[in-house]
């Protein structure tokens, strides 16, 4: 039930912005994450993305797709609660799931 207007509009700024030169100026901790079958926001830009934000952590979770929130809420709940805690103590990582 997508306001159909509204999807094209988000879409259109998706495919006409080109992103480059602008991650790697991003130099607060950053936290990437997709799911492993996510077509529209797939492993391969968040990777791009993390190559991009220095010192970002990436995390790709097997099994989802889109919709991380509604397929495993309290997973990405953790991993958002660990990034925040991990943060707030200064700490910065790369590391992959």
């Amino acid at each position: 039930e997508n306001d159909r207007d509204c999807y094209a509009a988000a879409y259109r700024v998706l495919a006409e912005t080109d992103f480059g030169g602008i991650l790697d100026r991003i130099t607060c901790p950053t936290l990437i994450v997709t799911g492993e079958d996510d077509q529209g926001s797939s492993p391969r830009m968040a990777r791009l993305m993390h190559e991009q934000v220095q010192g970002s952590q990436l995390a790709i979770l097997p099994g989802l797709r889109h919709s991380i929130l509604i397929e495993a809420p309290a997973r990405v709940a953790t991993l958002m609660g660990d990034f925040l805690m991990d943060a707030d103590r200064g700490k910065g990582g790369g590391a992959d799931e």
